[in-house]
């Protein structure tokens, strides 16, 4: 620090001179410096005169050398022990650094007080750094592999029972660990040079950054946790406490005697520390800055070894100076403290914001400002120095307030210090700092940015710029001698000057000697431009002349529109000039590329600033170069809107043009490329007429030809007789199918078909590029795969293809302007009115009579609205299908849909909310307009009007609605879906492919080891497999990648092919041929054909090819009178096929070889744009997919985060096949439907409601029973001053428990103790809800726990969220679900018991008699049956359940005297526990244990106020307290809670709440649910679990006792949606490829190439566990830490690298454009050399 600043500034802010600020302030006849100081850079403030740098004064080198000074550091010191003294510079006090704050708070933590060692045995901290030892010689492995087998010394015992294998070796000494890994060392190290192994562990450090991170937090975090006296010295430790940045040390009392006891410390020190905390009012002592530096420093003395390795790199000059030197490791303690703090540059100040008031003061900038407060603090501190230097034993100046005050400024001055670099960080961090803001987002001075507009006359690859954005761009060119016209044009420019059109802004010269002067040329003397021409001479002399000119035509510039989200989404394109346009206008083909739709779209353009730049544009990013996405590998260019109509109506049987209409198209078409193709006039591409007689006419399917095969370099038209070689055939299907042609008559419902000659036209047939049958729809002129113009392109190359497109783009459009297209509403009407509105009527009944459940009637209503839609449109248009020229724009997919002409013509339709009908409101109504509960279509969202006919406002209100809801949704997704593709781009973005074919990462390790598995690029491969289109073009494919070609030769006497003819030349070949085919050869023995291809194209030929067999129907007639029709058949199509298979295997296996990618493709930035881009497109919310396998799973963009984002999933499902079941199986299948869900303490309840019985007692019975309507159970409060208490009587069925332990294949003990198991669990709950969540004790035998119950299930449960009134539960539930009751102190209530029979009396178990206010009872609250008369009839109310009233409130004491005593069993150990403790096998005292006889249970929890009782309800008090008998399978079970008195919650929701999240505990491992999803084969299917539990482990587990001997369940080739569990389970691979699986069902609608999911699937799991593309996970192990803070956290990151020392090579991306270095990528992967020696050598070997 002392090498960058050497300012020392001492003079506070706003104590400067007024009239020159920047003038050292003269105190007692010394210079304070103050913060504008000249030395530490120019200052420029107005209104006072600029001051020049005195430090770059001294070394003034050149003119401008001191107006480019960025500044020069200062420094702030702190304050001087000793002020006056000599040495006071020296010795100063220090405050502790805030980077290193945090790991020197967690060394005080670690170390010993007294001994100044880490207080772990020395054996621990060897084992940690004999670990870093091998993880910094590149062997995480073996690092890992030594913490997991070497305990520490404490973990010895609990190693010895440890399964050791036979060889391995016990670790227990240190000498022996170290001689351990030496071992290892020398075994890695042998059989290598010295030089290899040092690059090896070069090279391997680099991918165990993370490794050796973990390691070095795993160290310092067992070291602190190390507790009790010191290993080493036997002496304690103080506990430290930090707060506020602050640390201060505490001493137990007891500890304080020990320490004292053994001479570590004095009572003397002791007293003084009691003194000062007295004086402070504190417990704690303060730990000031010289201590924190006195036991640090020998912390490093003594753990040297350890610390070295911990903070191996701190130190090390980050800026590089003259004295650079690295701090030795017993010195780097100094780095955790500071003496001065920098004070930044004082340009970088003034341009924070500094002003300057009325009155000539500088208000300062928040960093000036900061210091300055810091500096105050200093100035203060050593003014108490200075006191205290000056007092003597006799005279003091020194007070205990003076004291207090200067702790004060010292804890002060530390915070202080702690803010202002915490201001710095924040400026580095979030998406406006420094990092993500300023260094990855660079500013581009050489861009224009205007709305955009389509131009149909421009190409396809051409962008027309107007001239004001061309004056403002400029692009520099360096003037060459060589070229002399280029010379005089660039001179033109040079007179022009900026402000005419072509002119230049300015000129350059550069000389040899490496000066460099500029020219401005924005002159308004012409004269002086033209003396400024005369620098062009001297481009001859050595002097090299650039001339930064304006845009002229022909230069090449980058497209860009925002959001960039794919690589097409910036392409390169060729200027053109336009005056009077003030748009950026470009060809309609590429608005799919930049997803443009020309409604006031802004479009960015950018001009490459060098000639190596524009040739990448030109080569790489030229828009004809990028037809097909890498997303997909299909093209993303085509024709839209108008010109696809315009193919149709061409294209049309019954359409022809004349001669001059004809020749004038085909001339707008072709006639900007006719100039280029010397020796080719117009009349020789105009082909024979169609029709000759009357008059010559052509059709447009002849035009459509002539466009085509002009663009395939058939230029001449044919003649008749003279076959045409070459050229694109190919054989398609049409998006305008013969249906489109049916017609239904009014009144009639049968269909009248289209005539067999007019739907020939649904076949597109091209034959050497002429145009046979079919309509040239959106498939064939839009970004369509395998169309005409697709062709082209892998036939003759990208910028034919451009040709193509614009040569479609003028014909169509001028043809369109002379047929003209418009809508009428005759084009929306139907023909049968009466019929629509019939059945529109019969869909809105139709759900009269199905269960008003959405997964039935929506269905059933979308699958007759379907069936209307096919029968209205387009049958029953009123104006048919081609004349409609609505039908026309959506069956040939120029604009629209057929859903558009539906809702136009016929209906609206269902109106969806995230794929949902519409719901009800609490009214029951979907809108105040519809009946209570009704069930008809339109009354949830179909709209029965359409837009022709008009809707009803109910319709317009919901359409409105769900257009809305689509909007909002749209708006979140967008946020979401970009946050997700930020997140895979940083997390992919330095994965290139390497000269080895390997993917690999900035830190060297591999991804894949072959790029996609094959190593091919999407968009090369993407035609690999097209046997049919390399069969039918077999010569122009063969002409473009190489190899042998066959023709079939006429002649042979029966018509076959008689061979194959060589197209290779057998003439000598030049030499440089002869090379190129050597290599090529040698490449394909490299990589040869897989056997995979092979055998789909020998599948192909044999299977699906088409060939033609014979050329007359005579030879057919005369095979056949000779009986070897089928025989000669097959010989020829054999000799086809084996004349086509050897060709097309040479030219696949050349086009594989030219498809593999190439080295430094990026290949992980298109990933991450292939999964991004068409996240954008998914549905946001969560949706069940009808008929899924697996429904109830997130999907969409929730989906791709928990795979993605967070490497979590919330809902796993376990899918598990079962093929060919037998009908045993199909029993077990059963078995295991009805074992494997969790049984919830509900299904045992008898909900019985009103009307169950015939009997009106028993009617009476059900109704006080049911309060909640067949809920299952009822309640009653008593309240008091005191406690309230709660009696919830549960009504449980005999036979429901009996059917559940059946299915759960429980023994009846086992069953009942599970069931009793579920009631404590439910009173728990609800406990828990009524008191706010209070922490039970731990307990007995009636604790909760299973009691020996198997597979603990309940523990599980215990763990489990439980819900309550906080959680979800509202008024919603239950008859008291609007009744909130709140019980207080001394409230008395006035209502009076109902005298109608009641259930359950008021007993938890035989009995439970009335509680009084007055604290006496008749009866114990859970005694036996004897006792005195009954006081009341029953605590458990008929009717509403209110409140009993305060003269039989409950007592609390009483209570706890009755119930076993909460409060006793709390002192006596907190057991909650069975007051009789009968055992579950034995009887009790009514004979043998059942459901309703088992021992009543008592709970206690820490408060004292709470507690529980819970006990069935005998037969005989039931019949004592007058209940009316039960049914013989029913019975009550009672649980009486005992709460405070203030408690607010709705009784009915917490009850609710509780019962349903309880679930019965079992020894079977339980899921939510388990089904059996059947498939269209009898007896397959699959097994599907999910829910809670649903892990690989519990579904083996469980199937494993269901499944010996049964073979239909395939248990291997089981599948979870989680991909954590498969990874863990079955191990990493599995994983891989379940994530792998996840991401293809979820892109598979999205075309997105199986490569790049792959290779996101194998970053997420490369390193043997599943990571996120978030910053705990793929982001953190990267060793890029500059990388890592352009990502998020970027104070994280920044502590770990200040920390650890790391450093960047800037390998990855982000690091790299951050400095402004060129990421090693793509072109910037390889280097040009320009030595002559190479050259000459390359030469000589290959062409000598």
């Amino acid at each position: 620090m002392s090498g960058i600043a050497f300012v020392e500034v001492r003079t506070r802010a706003g104590q400067e001179d007024r009239s020159a600020p920047w003038r050292p302030v003269v105190r007692n006849g010394e210079n304070h410096a103050t913060f504008y100081d000249t030395r530490m850079g120019n200052f420029d403030a107005n209104p006072f005169p600029p001051q020049t740098c005195q430090t770059c004064a001294a070394s003034l080198t050149g003119k401008y050398g001191n107006e480019r000074c960025h500044g020069h550091f200062g420094f702030v010191g702190m304050p001087r022990i000793r002020p006056g003294s000599a040495h006071s510079d020296s010795d100063r006090l220090v405050v502790l650094n805030p980077h290193l704050a945090m790991d020197a708070d967690r060394l005080f933590r670690a170390k010993c007080f007294f001994c100044h060692k880490f207080r772990a045995p020395t054996f621990d901290v060897e084992r940690f750094r004999q670990a870093l030892v091998l993880a910094d010689h590149g062997l995480p492995g073996d690092a890992l592999h030594l913490l997991d087998t070497v305990p520490t010394a404490k973990g010895h015992d609990a190693m010895l029972n440890h399964r050791r294998m036979a060889n391995e070796e016990i670790v227990n000494d240190v000498s022996i660990l170290q001689s351990y890994v030496d071992r290892i060392l020398r075994q890695r190290a042998s059989g290598c040079s010295e030089e290899d192994a040092k690059a090896r562990v070069t090279m391997a450090q680099k991918g165990t950054v993370d490794v050796r991170n973990d390691i070095c937090n795993m160290a310092i975090s067992h070291l602190r946790s190390f507790s009790g006296p010191c290993s080493h010295c036997t002496a304690i430790s103080p506990t430290f406490l930090k707060r506020g940045g602050i640390i201060f040390f505490l001493f137990r009392k007891s500890n304080l005697v020990t320490n004292i006891a053994k001479g570590f410390l004095t009572q003397q020190e002791v007293s003084e520390w009691e003194a000062v905390n007295r004086l402070h009012g504190r417990t704690g002592t303060y730990f000031d800055g010289r201590q924190m530096l006195f036991h640090m420093k020998n912390l490093f003395a003594k753990e040297q070894a350890i610390l070295g390795l911990l903070y191996p790199n701190l130190g090390e000059p980050s800026v590089f100076t003259k004295t650079n030197k690295v701090v030795p490791a017993s010195e780097r303690y100094k780095l955790f403290f500071l003496d001065r703090i920098l004070v930044p540059p004082l340009p970088l100040r003034l341009s924070s914001g500094v002003r300057v008031n009325d009155n000539g003061l500088i208000i300062p900038d928040e960093q000036t400002r900061a210091l300055s407060d810091i500096l105050g603090f200093v100035e203060q501190i050593e003014c108490f120095h200075t006191l205290s230097a000056n007092s003597t034993n006799g005279r003091s100046f020194i007070t205990d307030a003076q004291r207090a005050v200067n702790e004060s400024n010292l804890r002060n001055l530390q915070q202080k210090v702690d803010e202002f670099y915490a201001e710095i960080v924040n400026s580095f961090a979030k998406k406006e700092g420094l990092f993500r803001m300023n260094m990855m987002g660079k500013r581009v001075n050489q861009a224009c940015r205007s709305v955009i507009s389509p131009d149909p006359f421009v190409e396809p690859n051409e962008v027309l710029l107007p001239r004001p954005l061309a004056r403002a761009l400029s692009f520099p060119e360096q003037v060459t001698c060589f070229a002399p016209a280029r010379m005089n044009l660039l001179k033109h420019c040079v007179v022009n000057g900026p402000r005419k059109y072509p002119g230049a802004t300015h000129i350059e010269l550069r000389h040899a000697n490496g000066e460099i002067r500029s020219v401005d040329l924005n002159v308004p003397e012409q004269t002086r431009r033209q003396h400024a021409a005369r620098f062009f001479a001297m481009a001859q002399s050595g002097v090299t002349l650039i001339v930064y000119r304006h845009i002229l035509n022909g230069d090449r510039v980058i497209f860009n529109r925002q959001p960039t989200l794919h690589k097409p989404s910036m392409m390169g394109y060729r200027v053109k000039v336009l005056s009077g346009s003030k748009t950026i206008r470009f060809h309609y083909v590429n608005g799919n590329s930049f997803n443009a739709d020309f409604d006031g779209d802004e479009m960015n353009v950018h001009v490459p600033q060098s000639i190596e730049t524009r040739a990448e544009v030109e080569t790489l990013m030229d828009a004809n170069i990028n037809y097909l996405v890498p997303t997909s590998g299909r093209p993303i260019r085509g024709l839209i809107q108008d010109h696809v109509a315009a193919g149709v109506l061409v294209t049309l049987r019954d359409k022809f043009f004349d001669h001059s209409t004809f020749v004038q198209l085909v001339y707008n078409g072709v006639g900007p490329y006719i100039q280029e193709n010397v020796g080719i006039t117009l009349a020789e591409l105009i082909p024979i007429p169609a029709i000759l007689m009357p008059r010559p006419m052509w059709t447009g399917k002849q035009l459509i030809s002539v466009m085509v095969r002009f663009s395939s370099g058939l230029s001449a038209a044919s003649d008749c007789g003279r076959e045409i070689e070459g050229g694109i055939t190919l054989k398609g299907t049409s998006q305008i199918q013969p249906s489109a042609f049916d017609r239904i008559p009014a009144g009639s419902c049968d269909a009248v078909r289209a005539k067999s000659g007019a739907v020939v036209d649904s076949t597109v047939m091209f034959a050497n590029s002429e145009l046979i049958t079919g309509f040239m729809c959106k498939k064939q002129l839009g970004a369509s795969n395998m169309s005409a113009p697709h062709h082209v392109y892998e036939l003759y190359g990208p910028h034919r293809t451009g040709q193509l497109f614009a040569a479609f783009g003028r014909v169509l459009l001028l043809a369109l302007r002379k047929e003209g297209l418009s809508l009428a509403m005759d084009d929306m009407f139907l023909v049968d009115e009466e019929r629509r509105c019939d059945l529109l009527r019969k869909l809105d009944d139709i759900a009269l009579d199905v269960p008003d459940e959405e997964a039935t009637a929506a269905p059933m209503i979308a699958d007759y609205a379907t069936k209307i839609q096919q029968e209205f449109v387009p049958q029953r248009m009123l104006v048919p299908f081609p004349k409609n020229h609505l039908l026309l724009m959506t069956i040939s997919g120029a604009k629209g849909s057929n859903l558009n002409a539906t809702q136009m013509s016929l209906q609206l339709g269902q109106q969806l909310f995230d794929g949902l009908r519409v719901k009800r409101m609490n009214s029951s109504k979907t809108l105040p307009s519809f009946f209570t509960n009704e069930k008809r279509a339109r009354s949830f969202g179909f709209a029965m009007g359409s837009f022709a006919s008009g809707i009803r406002p109910a319709e317009y209100t919901i359409h409105a609605m769900a257009g809305r809801d689509g909007l909002i949704d749209t708006a979140v997704k967008t946020s979401r879906s970009g946050h997700l593709q930020r997140c895979l781009i940083k997390g992919l973005e330095s994965l290139v492919v390497h000269w080895d074919r390997t993917v690999r990462d900035s830190n060297g390790s591999v991804i894949q080891f072959m790029y996609g598995g094959d190593g091919l690029d999407p968009c090369k491969a993407s035609t690999l497999t097209a046997w049919e289109m390399m069969k039918d073009n077999v010569v122009d494919v063969s002409k473009r990648f190489g190899g042998d070609a066959s023709e079939s030769v006429a002649g042979a006497e029966d018509g076959a092919a008689a061979g194959l003819k060589e197209m290779r030349n057998e003439d000598g070949k030049p030499t440089t041929e002869a090379v190129q085919n050597a290599h090529m050869e040698q490449q394909l023995s490299t990589y040869p054909l897989p056997a995979s291809l092979d055998k789909s194209l020998s599948e192909y030929l044999c299977k699906k090819a088409d060939f033609p067999l014979f050329r007359k129907v005579s030879t057919l007639a005369r095979w056949d009178a000779k009986q070897q029709l089928k025989e000669r058949l097959q010989q020829r199509r054999q000799k086809w096929v084996g004349a086509f298979e050897k060709t097309l295997a040479d030219i696949t296996a050349r086009r594989r070889l030219w498809a593999l990618c190439e080295p430094g493709e990026p290949v992980g930035l298109l990933a991450a744009q292939a999964a991004g881009e068409p996240s954008t497109q998914m549905t946001l919310n969560t949706f069940h997919t009808a008929g899924s396998t697996v429904s109830h799973v997130t999907e969409g963009i929730p989906r791709l985060r928990e795979l993605l984002i967070y490497a979590s999933v919330n809902k796993a499902a376990v899918v598990v096949p079962v093929t060919n079941a037998t009908e045993e199986d199909e029993k077990v299948i059963a078995k295991m439907l009805r074992a494997g869900v969790a049984a919830k303490l509900t299904d045992c309840l008898a909900k019985v409601t009103d009307g169950a019985g015939g009997q009106s007692a028993s009617s009476s019975m059900q109704r006080n029973l049911n309060t909640g309507f067949g809920k299952g159970y009822h309640y009653h409060v008593a309240r008091g001053r005191t406690g309230m208490v709660i009696t919830v009587s549960f009504l449980f069925s005999r036979s429901c428990l009996e059917e559940l332990r059946k299915r759960m294949c429980m023994s009846p003990s086992e069953h009942r103790q599970s069931f009793t198991e579920a009631l404590k669990n439910v009173v728990r709950l609800i406990m828990r809800s009524l008191s706010a969540v209070p922490r039970e004790k731990e307990s007995g035998d009636g604790s909760g726990n299973t009691g020996g119950m198997k597979g603990g299930s309940g523990r599980a449960d215990r763990k489990r969220k439980r819900s309550g009134p906080d959680d979800g539960g509202g008024p919603l539930g239950g008859t008291f679900g609007d009744e909130i009751m709140r019980i207080e102190e001394g409230t008395d209530s006035d209502d009076g018991m109902s005298e109608r029979s009641s259930i359950g009396g008021g007993r938890a178990g035989s009995e439970v008699s009335s509680l009084h206010s007055d604290g006496t009872d008749t009866r114990g609250i859970a005694g036996s049956d004897t006792g005195g008369p009954q006081r009341r009839r029953g605590s458990v109310e008929s009717g509403r359940g209110d409140d009993a009233s305060d003269s039989e409130a409950a007592d609390p004491d009483l209570y706890a005297r009755r119930s076993g005593s909460p409060a006793r069993d709390a002192e006596d150990g907190g057991e909650m526990q069975d007051r009789d403790g009968t055992d579950w096998g034995g009887t009790s005292m009514q004979g043998v244990v059942g459901y309703d006889n088992f021992p009543e249970i008592h709970m206690s929890f820490t408060k004292s106020n709470f507690g529980a009782v819970i006990a069935p309800l005998s037969t005989a008090a039931a019949a004592r307290d007058g209940v009316v008998q039960l049914h013989e399978d029913f019975f009550i079970v009672n649980a009486v809670l005992r709460t405070a008195s203030d408690v607010i919650a709705v009784i009915p929701d917490v009850v609710d709440n509780a019962l349903e999240a309880q679930r019965m505990p079992s020894w079977l491992p339980q899921f939510g649910s388990l089904t059996f999803t059947r498939l269209k084969d009898k007896g397959s299917g699959q097994l599907v679990f999910q829910g809670p539990g649903s892990t690989m482990r519990n579904v083996m587990s469980f199937l494993s006792l269901f499944t010996v001997g049964i073979k239909s369940i395939k248990l291997h080739q089981a599948c979870s949606t989680d991909i954590r569990d498969m990874g863990t389970y079955f191990g990493i691979e599995s994983g891989y490829a379940a994530l792998y699986d996840e991401l293809n069902k979820l892109f598979n609608r999205y075309n997105v190439d199986p490569r790049h999911l792959s290779l996101i699937a194998d970053t997420s799991t490369h390193r043997g566990r599943w990571e996120n593309f978030n910053f705990t996970g793929v982001i953190s192990t990267s060793a890029s830490p500059l990388f890592q803070m352009t990502f998020a956290s970027s104070k994280r990151w920044l502590h770990r690298a200040v920390s650890r020392g790391m450093s960047d090579d800037l390998e990855s991306f982000s690091s790299a454009i951050m400095v402004g270095e060129r990421p090693r990528v793509g072109t910037a992967s390889v280097r040009l050399s320009t030595d002559t020696a190479i050259l000459r050598d390359v030469l000589e070997r290959n062409f000598a």
